[in-house]
């Protein structure tokens, strides 16, 4: 998988297999391991710039963002070893 870069923005870059630049991810060519582990990047991204947040309600809305793709990873994590997603 081609490194993800960060830009000036903290959007998501990453190398595509050519060497050019994507601003998304290549859904289409990524496995369920490779986006797995792009949402726990971004679960990750999340919860830094909640624990930075001074506003409490702004704290819990990136936690909940957070907690989405935590639960994405999850799911994409469960359906390649066999298990069934919670409910």
């Amino acid at each position: 998988m081609p490194p993800i870069r960060w830009g000036a923005a903290d959007t998501c870059t990453h190398l595509s297999h050519n060497g050019t630049t994507a601003r998304e991810m290549d859904f289409p060519t990524r496995t369920a391991k490779e986006r797995a582990a792009h949402y726990e990047q971004e679960a990750e991204k999340f919860r830094r710039m909640a624990e930075a947040e001074p506003v409490e309600n702004i704290r819990q809305e990136l936690l909940g963002v957070a907690e989405q793709y935590r639960r994405l990873a999850e799911s994409l994590n469960d359906r390649r070893s066999g298990q069934a997603p919670p409910l």
